[in-house]
Order: C-alpha cells, then sequence, then structure tokens
C-alpha cells in the first residue's frame, strides 16, 4: 500500500478517535471536519481561549499533537479562507499560501493546447468550489487569467476560455453527479502526446466499432449473414479461449457443416455500453535518457561492489539477470549490452521492464562492508 494508502489509514484512524469522543454530537461544536491531519471546527464560547480550550480537550489524537488556532473574524483552512461577513454570516473564499510560487504550464511547453485549456477551467472549478459569493468568485478567476497571461498564455485566448465557462463552472460547483454517469465503464486508449491526437475524434470510433458490432449481433439473432456481415468461423473458435475458456463470455454455435463449437459472444459482456477514452501522457525526452543512463552507471558501481564482496567472502552470487527498461530510440540490445557490471553479468533491473530510481541492491549482510 505504501504512500498510496496514508491519505485513508489516516482518516481511519483520525476518525476512530472523533467517533470514541462523540465530538459530533456537542451542541457547542455544530461543525467539526478534518482532511488527514488538518482540522476546522466552529465553536460557541464567550472567548477564543475557551474556545480553543473546549475542542482540545475534547477530542485527541494518540500519539498526535494538533496545534490549535482561532479567530472570531477569520480562519485559514487548507487553500480556503472562512471568514465573517459584515452581516455575520459565514463566508467563504480561495486562499493562497505566502511559500506558493503559483507554477503554472508555460504556453511554451509542448503540452497539448487541450491539456493547457483543461488545466485552466479545472481551476476555475476548484474557484468556484472555494467562493460562497459569486463576487468572491470572478475576483478570483480574473487573478487567475492575469497569471495565465503572465505565463505566457494569448490574452484572446484565456479571456474565451474563462468567457464560455465563467456561469457554468458557477452553476456546477456543488451539484452531486448521478451515480449511473460515473459507474460508466471505459475503454481507455493509452498513447503519448501527439499533434495527431488533435485531429482523432475517439466518438467516432466508438460509433464505428460498436455500430458494426451491435448491428452484427443483430443480425446474428436473425440468421441474416452477408460479404458485409460474415459468419463467424465457428469451427476455427476454440483456440481463441486456450486452454482455460472464460464460460460465462462464451456460447455454443453450429456451423454450416453442423460442428458445434464455443464461440466468443460479446453480448455477455459490457464492452458494448463502453465509452471510449484517450489517455495520453508525456512523451520521453533526453532527459529520461540521461536518468536511465545515470540508473546505468549507479547500477554498475553498486553491482560491481557487492560482486566483489561475495568474492572476497565466498558467497552465492545474487545477480539475477531482468528485463533491460525499454526507451524510444534505444533499442533493447544496446541497453544489454552496455548495462554491465565489471564481471560482465548482466543488471539487474526491476521486473516489467519498469525503473525505480531508488531501488538498491541487496546488501550481502556483511556488517560495515559498504564504508
Amino acid at each position: 500500500m505504501g504512500v498510496a494508502a496514508s491519505p485513508d489509514l489516516a482518516n481511519l484512524y483520525g476518525w476512530f478517535f472523533e467517533q470514541k469522543s462523540d465530538i459530533h454530537n456537542d451542541p457547542l461544536i455544530p461543525f467539526y471536519g478534518r482532511y488527514i491531519d488538518d482540522c476546522l471546527a466552529i465553536v460557541y464560547a464567550e472567548s477564543l481561549e475557551e474556545a480553543i480550550l473546549q475542542v482540545s480537550s475534547r477530542v485527541s489524537y494518540d500519539g498526535c499533537e494538533i496545534k490549535w488556532t482561532g479567530s472570531d473574524k477569520y480562519q485559514v483552512f487548507l487553500d480556503m479562507v472562512v471568514y465573517k461577513d459584515a452581516d455575520g454570516s459565514l463566508q467563504t473564499m480561495p486562499y493562497r499560501k505566502l511559500q506558493s510560487h503559483q507554477e503554472r504550464i508555460p504556453w511554451i511547453s509542448h503540452h497539448p493546447i487541450d491539456v493547457k485549456k483543461g488545466t485552466f477551467i479545472g481551476e476555475m472549478s476548484r474557484m468556484a468550489v472555494l467562493s460562497s459569493k459569486f463576487a468572491t468568485y470572478q475576483e478570483a478567476v480574473e487573478s487567475l487569467v492575469a497569471l495565465y497571461i503572465r505565463r505566457g498564455y494569448p490574452s484572446d485566448l484565456v479571456k474565451k476560455w474563462r468567457k464560455l465557462n465563467l456561469l457554468a463552472r458557477w452553476e456546477k460547483r456543488l451539484v452531486i453527479k448521478d451515480d449511473k454517469t460515473e459507474s460508466i465503464p471505459v475503454l481507455v486508449l493509452k498513447s503519448y502526446f501527439n499533434p495527431a491526437w488533435n485531429y482523432f475524434n475517439a466518438r467516432e470510433l466508438q460509433d464505428n466499432i460498436f455500430g458494426y458490432w451491435r448491428e452484427w449481433v443483430e443480425r446474428a439473432k436473425r440468421g441474416n449473414f452477408n460479404l458485409e456481415f460474415p459468419r463467424p468461423p465457428v469451427s476455427d473458435s476454440s483456440p481463441l479461449f486456450g486452454s482455460t475458456a472464460p464460460l460465462k463470455w462464451v456460447s455454443y454455435a453450429v456451423d454450416e457443416k453442423g460442428v458445434m463449437s464455443m464461440v466468443p459472444d460479446i453480448t455477455k459482456t459490457d464492452i458494448l455500453d463502453r465509452r471510449v477514452l484517450v489517455s495520453r501522457k508525456r512523451t520521453k525526452n533526453l532527459f529520461d535518457a540521461s536518468n536511465l543512463w545515470k540508473y546505468t552507471v549507479l547500477s554498475r558501481l553498486e553491482e560491481g561492489i557487492i560482486e566483489d564482496l561475495t568474492t572476497e567472502l565466498g558467497l552465492k552470487s545474487l545477480e539475477t539477470e531482468r528485463p533491460i527498461p525499454a526507451l524510444p530510440g534505444l533499442s533493447e540490445d544496446i541497453m544489454r549490452e552496455t548495462a554491465r557490471h565489471p564481471t560482465g553479468a548482466p543488471l539487474a533491473f526491476d521486473a516489467e521492464g519498469s525503473i525505480n530510481l531508488h531501488r538498491r541492491s541487496p546488501s550481502p549482510q556483511i556488517g560495515k562492508g559498504w564504508y
């Protein structure tokens, strides 16, 4: 699990003590919330000291020390400010930390235009959620527009994005999406950033492929086959499944010669209900090749040390041959030839060709032999 599960584990740990203290049912604390290790509470009290004492004495987390601060006018929580308006009502607005460098994808970056646009619109959505008043939201968006213009974005383009999405982001800021929409399965086309995708419509691909399959299924039910929608080669279908056929995805069919065999049945899967998406990631560049060569050099050094130590102590070699990481433009033969330690044995790379720059070779357990 590691780092990926840390937020969930932290929330479960905090939830245990919060349920134990029953702080959510305290009439003097109408609101208490927490995000990992950041807590926010609204407390009824006669003074600031009394409010802090009231909430700090009510809930505590074993092994954790929570530093409470408070104010009767405003309070910062993550990237939001909760403040008391002139009429006494509580409002919220976006907050930027003093250490924030406000880094954004620069216009000169090779990221596709839709990625840059999506990043801008995503920030508009965040501003809308953090703002309780439309005027506050507008002011935050204007600052966002100015920031992107300073990062080299064309002024007219950024203002166009703002105009087309200003009201839509505000109206949908607190809309809860339908569970059915969220649960629609997808087929993901894996690729890299490439201008060619600017002229590709995933929806058209989906309609063409799935449309043909749906038409073929309807014709198959009626036995209405032709050259465009041919009868499947039933007798040759068994090899598709190997020795372990997924029976829930197959049907039995009889060909023109009366031979019954298993055939794939897409109607028993959800593939016709899936939505096609294109997933792109950053293309490989010179820095990736440089990092790979650095990794090779460091690995040769460490593996050479281990081999020398194991030879001196008469231990069994720890080397095992593993796949060489793939990198566009560099053949596996070249990498395998260069990625060798002084003894000539291939280096040990991570399984499936992945590169973990923090990986260290296994220790031969010889005490201070590394020094």
